[in-house]
């Protein structure tokens, strides 16, 4: 993909590089191709991601990394999800863990404006 950028008054063309191609010391990919983009703990394939097994994220061995779903990678990491919405449940845990909105919405891939309106509705259940 071909991008213009304007330095001064001239017009220059550039590369967008991939950020998935520099993950994971280039193996992001190939982790994620190598186990058909599904989750080997549970076989989800909604949005998987790629896991350290010895939770060094400079060590980018093929061997020391695993494709998993967002919510076996949240349990891997001490998170507890909310069987109703884990995604809800992942939005709470993540904001009594003292994350931002901003640092919640990067990590799930939604608005920080979204992820407010989804605390203070749970914040208005939880008091009625």
């Amino acid at each position: 993909m071909v991008y213009m950028k304007y330095v001064g008054n001239r017009k220059t063309t550039y590369k967008r590089i991939c950020a998935n191609e520099r993950r994971c010391g280039g193996n992001y990919l190939k982790i994620l191709t190598r186990d058909c983009y599904t989750c080997v703990l549970c076989g989800n394939d909604y949005f998987p991601v790629v896991h350290h097994l010895d939770g060094n994220i400079k060590n980018n061995k093929m061997d020391n990394l695993l494709s998993v779903c967002k919510y076996c990678h949240a349990k891997l990491h001490g998170l507890t999800i909310s069987i109703k919405n884990p995604r809800v449940g992942l939005i709470i845990e993540l904001h009594e863990q003292n994350k931002t909105f901003q640092e919640i919405g990067d990590y799930l891939g939604i608005s920080r404006q979204r992820v407010h309106q989804i605390i203070k509705r749970d914040r208005e259940r939880s008091t009625t």
